[in-house]
């Protein structure tokens, strides 16, 4: 709490230096922006690790994100340095060194570095996941902007004999805790608007920094119900989608290791999606990720496996980079649809508060409501309920669903911004 608070008064800062350029400016398009964020990474064995993001805008080209991290045993609640995980004496900087030059060349990112990898340094911010020891660079500090913050982890089996804490080598190798491990990942690079083994993150990335780093793309082509161009990497497992801007708002992954997850096992790790769908023999699950992000998987029946369903590619969408003001075009959130496909879409709510979701469409030719139903969250007196939303796309086009959370006899203009969505659907 106390963090968050000073990143609030970090951004009303912000908005007063920037008030005086405003007002001798009115046609300036600039605002700040404030947003504020945290995911726990670990919490088994008695330790809990918690990573903090702090994105401002305070007017120019673009925001800045400053990542933080706390790690703390559960017994005593005292912050531990990187250091403080290893024997006294234990070379373990040489160990992360070595790692993180690994997958520097791995990624092809060697030559992105401001100057060759010297090392992490004695105090270098990390957390704990559940296969290593994270280390991180914030924006700027060893790469470009564009290529974001970026994380490097070394597995526990790595650092064997240098940890204090012995529990933590543990591995994962049960296939289903693999897959978890691997969800977690997935979640958690989504939150920083990337996918797996993959530097580049929508929003701050362009295609030409990508194509300088990996050369052409094996196919680009304009899929304008996708609302972008698109262009593939087979050799890296990766799908960039960016607008006429060349601003990527879309990385898609085709990971080898994706078909090791089930659908069962995404809703038990990322718990019950927002948006699901069902369009060209693929299941479909959708969840918020971080600022303004989409997490979008993509699930196809097991071959000679009915009733095995897997995850074949997944995406992290910026829906913000595909709307079209000079065509009026709002883009899509969410999956691009085909005629007769069903959705729907999923929400908390709670009305014994007297507050129910009301939601309107703006093109009933576009996007049909079916049905809806909700289900008690517990049996205990006051308990929410989660909320389902059946709809089925009919003609081609743009159409968006807007919810609204409020009482009914306070009517719609009660609702706060933040319990109003908006749904918007791409029809091919």
């Amino acid at each position: 709490k106390k963090q968050a608070n000073q990143v609030e008064a970090e951004g009303e800062k912000n908005a007063l230096d920037l008030a005086p350029y405003v007002l001798k400016n009115p046609d300036m398009p600039w605002k700040c922006e404030t947003f504020f964020d945290y995911r726990v990474t670990y919490n088994q064995n008695g330790f809990l690790s918690l990573v903090f993001q702090d994105y401002q805008y305070a007017g120019g080209a673009h925001g800045s994100t400053l990542q933080t991290s706390v790690t703390v045993p559960l017994k005593t609640g005292r912050p531990m340095s990187l250091k403080d995980l290893f024997t006294p004496g234990a070379d373990y900087q040489a160990a992360i060194n070595n790692s993180v030059r690994i997958s520097l060349d791995a990624m092809g990112l060697t030559s992105e570095l401001f100057e060759p990898f010297a090392g992490i340094g004695g105090n270098r911010s990390y957390y704990l996941s559940s296969n290593g020891v994270a280390v991180y660079f914030q924006q700027y500090e060893i790469m470009p902007y564009s290529a974001g913050i970026q994380e490097f982890t070394t597995s526990y089996a790595s650092l064997e004999g240098l940890l204090k804490e012995q529990i933590l080598l543990k591995e994962n190798t049960d296939a289903d805790k693999v897959a978890a491990v691997l969800l977690s990942a997935i979640r958690d690079s989504a939150l920083l608007g990337k996918v797996l083994n993959c530097p580049y993150p929508v929003v701050t990335t362009v295609i030409e920094d990508v194509i300088k780093a990996w050369g052409n793309p094996a196919t680009s082509e304009s899929i304008p119900a996708a609302k972008g161009i698109y262009a593939a990497f087979p050799s890296k497992k990766v799908v960039f989608g960016f607008n006429k801007g060349a601003q990527i708002f879309d990385v898609r992954s085709l990971d080898l290791r994706l078909p090791s997850i089930t659908k069962d096992k995404a809703m038990e790790v990322l718990g019950s999606p927002i948006f699901t769908a069902s369009s060209d023999k693929q299941q479909i699950l959708g969840y918020p990720a971080g600022t303004g992000y989409e997490l979008i998987l993509y699930f196809t029946e097991s071959a000679g496996q009915p009733g095995l369903v897997k995850l074949d590619h997944y995406e992290v969408l910026y829906p913000r980079g595909n709307v079209n003001l000079m065509a009026d075009d709002p883009g899509r959130d969410w999956a691009v649809l085909n005629a007769g496909d069903p959705f729907s879409v999923i929400m908390k709510g709670n009305p014994t508060t007297g507050y129910s979701w009301h939601f309107t469409i703006n093109d009933g030719n576009i996007l049909k409501p079916v049905s809806e139903s909700s289900v008690l969250d517990s049996a205990m007196m006051g308990a929410g309920s989660t909320f389902t939303w059946n709809f089925a796309a009919g003609v081609s086009g743009n159409a968006a669903i807007t919810f609204k959370y409020y009482r009914t006899w306070e009517g719609e203009s009660s609702a706060l911004p933040e319990t109003i969505r908006i749904f918007n659907m791409s029809v091919r």
